[in-house]
């Protein structure tokens, strides 16, 4: 039983680093501006708002993991060792990419359901990115069964990943929100997400191709940092969003 709450405990540190991360940015952003957030808020926004969007995607994994057994059960043959190169390619990105970034879309969804004036396009992306955050701790809870090493391993890859990928997500999310004539971005960022977290898989589960997975994070993090930048300056534009909401420095 220590042993285990032990693992639970390192699941829950990349988590917890990438909220701390978010919070540490956004407080930076928002010192010395005038109409700056209060103390307590994160990212310009309510702690709350952090901490729902971590929790909801913490409890993703429950739907998406039941998905994903379905469609395994329903789909046998894309699963397995010996499965060929059709049928692990079906596996990542459609039974496994597209149902975990479509839970995790759909949740930030909820979050931001009502508060679209919440924090603007930023606070879409810190939002997605949290519940990326989450979903990855429930997800190493999960593994925590299989040892401490994988955590180490999941640590430095996976958690990161869902992070990286939810957040992309959560810009076209952003852009559906608040930019006209663009309600249906939301959709393009989903398939980003798919995709990136597809080829993420696929490189991890291939035999000598899993270090180019790292190519994959380092090219997310680059378009995220890029477009949470557009989205800053889109904020700081927009009369629809009070000033203090989008006091938040690059969280990249």
């Amino acid at each position: 039983m220590p042993a285990l709450l032990a693992d639970v405990i390192l699941a829950a540190l990349p988590a917890a680093a990438i909220l701390l991360y978010m919070a540490r940015a956004g407080k930076a952003g928002a010192s010395g501006r005038s109409g700056a957030a209060p103390a307590g808020r994160v990212g310009a926004r309510p702690a709350g708002f952090v901490l729902r969007a971590a929790t909801l995607g913490f409890l993703a994994i429950i739907p998406a993991g039941g998905a994903e057994l379905g469609l395994s059960a329903l789909f046998p043959w894309a699963s397995g060792t010996e499965a060929g190169l059709g049928a692990r390619l079906v596996s990542a990105f459609a039974i496994v990419a597209l149902v975990e970034e479509a839970t995790k879309l759909l949740a930030a969804r909820m979050i931001l359901a009502g508060k679209r004036g919440l924090g603007g396009r930023t606070g879409s992306i810190v939002c997605a990115i949290c519940v990326g955050a989450g979903f990855a701790f429930g997800e190493s809870v999960l593994y925590a069964l299989r040892g401490s090493a994988v955590l180490v391993l999941r640590a430095f890859s996976a958690a990161p990943a869902h992070a990286l990928f939810s957040g992309i997500a959560g810009c076209f999310l952003g852009s559906s929100l608040f930019d006209r004539g663009r309600k249906g971005a939301w959709a393009a960022g989903l398939a980003c997400a798919v995709a990136l977290h597809g080829l993420y898989d696929l490189l991890v589960g291939s035999p000598g191709y899993a270090p180019l997975a790292i190519l994959v994070l380092l090219a997310s993090w680059i378009a995220l940092r890029r477009a949470f930048g557009i989205a800053l300056k889109k904020d700081a534009a927009d009369r629809n969003i009070p000033s203090y909401q989008s006091a938040c420095s690059p969280i990249v």
